[in-house]
């Protein structure tokens, strides 16, 4: 009978950890060094999801749809892609291999290919006035964003009430009713087609009030995303329906200023706008070779949504048919307007200290 040595067992054990880890790193850099979720004996890498199929079997496959959040980057195809999800899932429906170039749109990698004959000569001044009036890019407002959270606290309000339930059980048959997938995170696509009204026909069918729901979703799960993944587990979205939790308004910073929602810059040709303390922009290639290295022109003051085109927001949603949107809107508007009371009044004291330091000898 053959006896082994006690350290000549460790070592054995190390050098087959040792080889399995250095299997499984060559194995993961084979499919692009991203670890991926688990989906039955192997993990599905960027651009790929988890299918169950009908034989209980699972399989990677290419992703149907991506996230609504708009992160425009440039991939090492020359190719703007509406954010880095949508460009791996086109990089695996297409079988090629496009790495993440820079986080911004290619506009002068677009540019370089175009032939000299073709870039206009319109000088920049004319650009920016073009810029102007062209569309604004589509964004979801704060003030729409935070009527989305109250519709929803008041929809569970009123279903715990209804089926006598607490609200934080409520919230949690919500929540596991909308987590499709089963993986005890929510993320914006989920909470979309879980809340979204169904359409009737084709005829009836929004697409740009559907983007506009979607981005606003996008925007409330990113309100409560605290670590970051684009999803929430089940104490973010607790915390983010609470009804005492009050969201707080984000500026948008720009050459060391703060700015609210609604006020509008240009950039080359493209304008952008301050929706919940992020600058949108418009993602039109300029054509033309910009000799200020795009800085950002004057602020502008721009409109927010009417109180119509809210409603008409809150409406496409199935918490609409409970919830009296018009009362969503007061409670909002009241918070909003304590919070600007409040904000003029820091201000007010920010520039009484510093009048009061001036005149100090």
């Amino acid at each position: 009978m053959m006896r082994f040595i006690p350290g000549l067992t460790l070592c054995l054990v190390l050098a087959v950890i040792l080889s399995v880890s250095t299997a499984a790193n060559k194995q993961m850099q084979k499919r692009g060094n991203h670890k991926g979720r688990k989906c039955g004996s192997t993990r599905c890498v960027a651009g790929e999801v988890c299918f169950k199929h009908s034989d209980d079997t699972r399989r990677c496959e290419c992703r149907l749809t991506c996230p609504l959040r708009h992160h425009a980057v440039c991939g090492t195809d020359g190719r703007t892609y509406y954010n880095p999800c949508e460009l791996h899932r086109i990089a695996c429906v297409e079988h090629r291999k496009i790495r993440l170039k820079h986080r911004r749109a290619c506009i002068k990698d677009q540019l370089k290919s175009l032939p000299k004959d073709q870039l206009p000569s319109l000088p920049d001044d004319q650009l920016k006035v073009k810029a102007v009036v062209e569309s604004l890019p589509l964004v979801c407002y704060q003030v729409q964003r935070d009527e989305l959270r109250q519709l929803f606290v008041d929809w569970l309000r009123r279903l715990a009430k209804v089926k006598s339930k607490s609200y934080q059980d409520m919230a949690l048959d919500f929540f596991q009713t909308c987590d499709l997938d089963r993986n005890n995170r929510l993320d914006a696509d989920e909470l979309l087609k879980c809340t979204e009204k169904k359409k009737e026909s084709a005829k009836s069918t929004d697409t740009t009030a559907h983007v506009l729901r979607g981005l606003c979703v996008d925007a409330l799960v990113n309100l409560g995303d605290h670590d970051g993944n684009w999803a929430l587990d089940f104490r973010e979205f607790l915390h983010l329906l609470h009804p005492q939790f009050t969201p707080r308004a984000k500026q948008c910073s720009l050459e060391d200023k703060k700015y609210s929602d609604g006020v509008r810059t240009v950039v080359e040709c493209n304008t952008c706008v301050c929706a919940c303390g992020d600058w949108v922009c418009t993602g039109v290639p300029c054509t033309h070779q910009s000799a200020d290295g795009a800085i950002p022109g004057p602020v502008q003051q721009g409109s927010l949504p009417s109180l119509q085109q809210r409603e008409q927001l809150l409406s496409g949603f199935k918490a609409s048919e409970v919830v009296l949107v018009r009362a969503v809107q007061d409670e909002v508007a009241h918070i909003q307007s304590g919070d600007d009371i409040l904000h003029e009044l820091n201000n007010l004291q920010s520039e009484t200290s510093h009048t009061q330091g001036d005149e100090s000898p």
